[in-house]
């Protein structure tokens, strides 16, 4: 399939389709969240994640 992509993602999988649409938002049409994990980046966590830098 070629993008963009509407991303699904329930769970942890919410984390997933967020990070793929920040390191690829060209390729992203929309998010669709089920019952996401709740927890939120720091500034700079967030800058860590879309450069692949994050543990």
């Amino acid at each position: 399939m070629k993008p963009p992509y509407l991303l699904v993602g329930h769970s942890v999988g919410g984390a997933y389709i967020r990070l793929f649409s920040s390191k690829f938002p060209q390729d992203v049409y929309g998010l669709v969240f089920i019952d996401p994990t709740d927890f939120m980046l720091t500034s700079k966590e967030n800058i860590e994640a879309k450069n692949g830098l994050g543990a």
